[in-house]
């Protein structure tokens, strides 16, 4: 019996084409993490991001080779055939890992925490108008390396394999590229959220290095109004050419672009920039009022401002689909047929803020009516996670989710968005249910809700 299990998204077979196999010269690729989540085992690469499925039996022999030499009896338990699959798809490599890594990951916890969010700091060195926990150069709160070395020990031992840290701006953080280190030497899929203003030849090394992802902001494509937006003169300049050397050296972008307060043309005009100039993902939102946006006027009940939200999001895939928002392109869209995804709320992730405060997401952290009370100086992250996902077990939902005809593709919607706008975090999502026009929110509509 295979111990690959063959089909989409997994290893392909392949002919052994040399009858000997020296083993001496290989060594596990620490690129590689080993992942038992629900009797399920896989292999993940960090650097790609591909999932490779496999048994038990595999799983239990590469967790040996991650730690012990590679050796005959080792072949020999795998099969020549499969062994050389592996090497091929380079998770047995020719090259000596420079340290050890911890890539086993072993769930620990129902439901299964995957990821861990860290607001690393609330420091920063752009004002922008939209930020939710308010941050400046006139703040100046860490969590400390060592506390930051605690959560990821932590992390690691509840099976948690996603670690993405934001701010504030991450690389004001005094020793940021030990923090990096760390998690890569703990087994983790790492994503930074930056403005990509003070990106250092030390940080760069280690993002190619590590294959860190890198989520970044862009608010125009003119760079003076992109500037006036976020408090600080050169920050365009200063981030596309940060992009550019990551862009060099391969690393993957994804641009975070909020649609609130921009004419048509200057939504085209970024989105188009990011397409086919910058050549990177992207993702848009409209801003949630609250921090430094509180008291803006909410998008969320906008008829236009919904389809542009489905529109800009559902073209994002499509490298041939420039962005136009005339009207008719936006009434003859077909919307019913876009997925929105899940963000893994109360079901895999779990926010720390710079209070040190375990939260359900950044934008609803410093909600005192949702706060859990638990911190990281005087509670665990596992019984954090537990008391999370105990008081929210029923109520992280919209309260439509078994009725509605859309619920298997709008995944619920964003439960930050129906509190923020409805006052209740099983509410509907506007902005999402508008898209869909579901009869929830058009009953909603009909009682007046766009006025709470």
């Amino acid at each position: 019996m295979s111990l690959l299990r063959f089909g989409e998204g997994s290893l392909q077979p392949s002919l052994l084409i040399f009858g000997v196999i020296i083993v001496r010269n290989f060594f596990y690729n620490f690129d590689w993490i080993l992942i038992s989540e629900n009797d399920c085992y896989f292999l993940v690469d960090r650097k790609s991001n591909k999932r490779i499925e496999i048994n038990q039996a595999l799983f239990s022999i590469l967790e040996r080779t991650s730690t012990d030499p590679i050796t005959k009896n080792i072949v020999s338990e795998i099969g020549e055939d499969t062994f050389e699959v592996l090497r091929e798809n380079k998770i047995f490599s020719y090259q000596k890992p420079k340290f050890h890594s911890d890539i086993v990951k072993i769930q620990q916890t129902t439901p299964f925490l995957k990821r861990v969010f860290v607001e690393i700091t609330n420091s920063c060195n752009e004002f922008c108008s939209h930020c939710y926990n308010v941050s400046s150069n006139f703040k100046h709160k860490f969590i400390s390396k060592s506390d930051m070395f605690e959560i990821i020990n932590q992390a690691h031992e509840l099976g948690a394999y996603e670690f993405q840290i934001t701010g504030g701006e991450p690389m004001l953080y005094k020793g940021f590229g030990d923090i990096l280190d760390y998690l890569w030497v703990k087994g983790f899929i790492i994503t930074i959220n930056t403005n990509l203003t003070l990106l250092t030849e030390e940080i760069l090394e280690k993002i190619v290095s590590y294959n860190i992802n890198i989520n970044f902001s862009l608010d125009y494509s003119n760079p003076k109004k992109h500037d006036e937006f976020r408090g600080l003169q050169g920050a365009f300049i200063k981030t596309i050419n940060n992009f550019k050397q990551l862009k060099t050296n391969h690393v993957n972008t994804r641009v975070n672009v909020m649609l609130d307060n921009k004419s048509d043309s200057e939504i085209v005009d970024l989105i188009d920039y990011i397409k086919y100039d910058l050549e990177s993902r992207y993702v848009t939102d409209y801003m949630i009022p609250i921090g430094r946006g509180e008291g803006s006027e909410s998008q969320f009940f906008n008829s236009r401002s919904q389809k542009i939200y489905a529109f800009t999001n559902a073209i994002k895939s499509d490298s041939c689909a420039s962005c136009q928002l005339d009207k008719r392109t936006l009434e003859e869209y077909e919307y019913s047929n876009i997925t929105f995804p899940d963000c893994g709320i109360g079901k895999s992730f779990l926010f720390i803020n710079t209070n040190g405060s375990y939260a359900l997401c950044p934008s609803l952290a410093y909600t005192d009516e949702l706060d859990i009370n638990m911190n990281i100086y005087d509670s665990s992250m596992k019984s954090a996670w537990e008391t999370l996902v105990q008081k929210f077990r029923s109520s992280l939902k919209c309260k439509h989710e078994h009725s509605c005809d859309y619920s298997a593709i709008c995944n619920g919607g964003c439960r930050s968005r129906a509190y923020h706008s409805l006052g209740s975090i099983n509410d509907i999502d506007p902005l999402v249910c508008g898209v869909y026009q579901s009869k929830y929110y058009i009953e909603g509509i009909d009682k007046d809700v766009s006025t709470k």
